[in-house]
C-alpha cells in the first residue's frame, strides 16, 4: 500500500496519476494486485475526511482509497498504518505559509524514525525550498526523497510562455514518459552538453550525485564516473530501459553528415553544391546560453499588477525578476494588510531584486472601483509608458483559499473576467491576462468563450511533479 500524508490542492491530481500508472501496469503486466491500496491520513475530522475521500475517489477504478483521521505527528499514527510495511510514503503540505509547511513535514519525519525498517521505505516529501531540503535529507535512519514546491515559479514560466503548460504535462505524463535514473559509466570525463547530445532514446536532463538531484547543471559540467544520469524517457513496461552513448568525436560536433547519393541520381558537382548550400545554412549555437539566467541579454520591460496576495508570492517575485529586465514594476493588489506584507516582502529581500521593484495597494481585489483604479494607474504610472507591456495576472488569495476550492475558483475566475472589462472599457492593452486556477475544466470553459484569457493549473503540474519524484523510487 501507499501512505500519503496531508490533504492539498493537488491531492486529486496525485492520486489520478497513482490511478493512470496502475492501469498502466495491469495493461502491461507490471502490476502485482488489481488494485493499488491507498491510505490517506490527515489531521481533519473524520467525518470531513470521509466525505472527501468518497468525492475524489469516485472515478478512480485502478486504486482503493482508505481514509483515516489522527496526528501526523505522532508514531503511534503511522504504526497503525503500518507505514514501515508500505510501498512508499507521500507527505503533501496541508498549510500555506511556508514555515508550517517545513515545521510539519519535520515533525512527521521525525515521528516515522521510530519505526522499525522505515528506511527500507521511500518517502516523498514537499517542501518549500532547496535549503529545507538539505534539512529534511539529514534526518538519519530515513530514505527521504525530497521535491521543491515550485508551483509559484511553474506558474510564472507557464503564464509568460504559451503552450509551456502542455509541454509539462507532456513530459510528466505517466503514461507517456517517466523519470528514470541510470548508471552509463562510460560518460564519466565528458562534459554535460556532450552527454546531452550523445544518449539516444531519451532526454537528458539532469545528474545525481552524492545523494542529490541537480536538474541540468552547467553545460561545461564534468560528469564523475560514479554520476548517475537523470532522464526523461518512454515507458518501458516489464523491458528494462537500455540507453547507449553515440561514439561521436569532439571535431564533428558542428558538422552535419550526408550520405552520397545512388548512382544515377545527381552528378557529384550538384551534390557538393548541395552540401555547401546546407552548411551555409546552418546556425551555430551562441557561447552562452540564451536561458533567462543568462547574463548576455536583458529581460523585456514590463508591469505586472499581480492579484491577490499569500506568504508564497516570493517565489513568484524572484521568477519574475529572472524574466524581466531594468526598470519594471510589479504592484500587488490585495485586503491583506501592508505591514504583514512587509514582513514577507523585506528590505532584505527587495535589495535581493535585480530588476523589479515591488508597490503595494490596499484593497477588495472583486471590487470593480478598486481593481479598475489599480490597472489605470500602473498604466499611468511614471515608468510605465504605453510602450511598456502590461500584464494582469490573478493568483489565489490567502482568504480565498480559506474556503474549499470551488469557491476559491470561482473568485479567480471573476476576477480576471472583471479585469479583462475594466482594460476593453478604458481601452487599456494588456499582454497577457492570466489567471491560476484548481478546476482546469472550468478553466478551459471560459477560455473557449474569452480565448484572450489564460488558466494556469500550476498546482496539477506540480502534482505532476511529485507523482514523478513516487515513479523515481518505485
Amino acid at each position: 500500500h501507499i501512505v500519503i500524508c496531508g490533504v492539498n490542492s493537488h491531492l486529486t491530481s496525485i492520486l489520478n496519476q497513482l490511478n493512470k500508472f496502475q492501469e498502466s501496469a495491469i495493461r502491461l503486466g507490471t502490476a502485482t494486485a488489481r488494485k493499488q491500496r491507498i491510505l490517506l491520513l490527515s489531521e481533519l475530522p473524520r467525518k470531513h475526511i470521509e466525505k472527501l475521500g468518497d468525492t475524489i475517489c469516485k472515478d478512480l477504478n485502478h486504486v482503493d482509497v482508505f481514509t483515516k483521521s489522527c496526528s501526523l505527528s505522532l508514531t503511534k499514527s503511522f504504526e497503525r498504518a503500518a507505514a514501515n510495511k508500505a510501498k512508499s510514503i507521500i507527505i503533501l503540505p496541508s498549510k500555506n505559509e511556508r514555515y508550517e509547511v517545513d515545521t510539519d513535514a519535520f515533525l512527521s519525519l521525525l515521528a516515522l524514525q521510530s519505526l522499525p525498517r522505515i528506511a527500507l521505505v521511500p518517502t516523498i516529501v514537499e517542501a518549500s525550498n532547496s535549503t529545507t531540503i538539505e534539512l529534511l535529507k539529514s534526518i538519519t535512519g530515513l530514505n527521504v526523497q525530497p521535491v521543491e514546491m515550485v508551483a509559484s515559479k511553474l506558474f510564472v514560466q507557464c503564464s509568460r510562455q504559451k503552450g509551456l503548460l502542455k509541454i509539462y504535462r507532456h513530459l510528466l505524463n505517466s503514461r507517456k514518459n517517466v523519470f528514470n535514473i541510470f548508471s552509463i559509466p562510460e560518460v564519466g570525463g565528458m562534459k554535460f552538453k556532450d552527454v546531452r547530445r550523445k544518449v539516444q532514446d531519451a532526454v537528458v536532463c539532469g545528474i545525481f550525485r552524492s545523494g542529490g538531484i541537480h536538474f541540468h547543471p552547467g553545460d561545461d559540467e564534468v560528469l564523475k564516473e560514479t554520476d548517475k544520469l537523470l532522464l526523461i524517457s518512454p515507458v518501458c513496461g516489464k523491458r528494462k530501459s537500455q540507453y547507449s552513448v553515440l561514439n561521436i568525436s569532439e571535431r564533428t560536433d558542428n558538422s552535419v553528415n550526408y550520405s552520397e547519393p545512388k548512382e544515377g541520381q545527381r552528378s557529384s558537382s550538384v551534390v557538393t553544391e548541395l552540401k555547401e548550400t546546407r552548411l551555409k545554412n546552418i546556425v551555430e549555437r551562441p557561447s552562452k546560453s540564451l536561458s533567462k539566467s543568462s547574463e548576455c541579454t536583458l529581460g523585456p520591460r514590463e508591469c505586472i499588477l499581480i492579484v491577490g496576495w499569500r506568504p508564497k508570492i516570493t517565489d513568484m517575485i524572484r521568477e519574475y525578476d529572472n524574466y524581466l529586465g531594468p526598470g519594471s514594476v510589479l504592484e500587488i493588489l490585495s485586503e491583506t494588510p501592508i505591514t504583514e506584507r512587509t514582513s514577507v516582502v523585506n528590505p532584505l529581500m527587495q535589495s535581493q531584486l535585480k530588476n523589479i521593484k515591488v508597490t503595494h495597494k490596499v484593497g477588495c481585489p472583486m471590487n470593480y472601483d478598486t481593481l479598475k483604479e489599480a490597472i489605470i494607474n500602473i498604466r499611468k504610472s511614471a515608468k510605465c509608458d504605453k510602450n511598456v507591456p502590461l500584464s494582469v495576472v490573478v493568483i489565489s488569495d490567502r482568504d480565498w483559499l480559506i474556503g474549499d476550492t470551488v469557491q476559491a475558483d470561482k473568485q479567480l475566475a471573476y476576477t480576471l473576467l472583471l479585469a479583462e472589462n475594466i482594460c476593453q472599457k478604458n481601452d487599456i492593452k494588456v499582454q497577457h491576462l492570466v489567471s491560476e486556477i484548481v478546476d482546469t475544466g472550468l478553466g478551459k470553459q471560459i477560455t473557449r468563450i474569452r480565448p484572450s484569457l489564460s488558466f494556469i493549473g500550476a498546482e496539477e503540474v506540480m502534482s505532476l511533479v511529485t507523482a514523478q519524484g513516487w515513479l523515481c523510487t518505485y
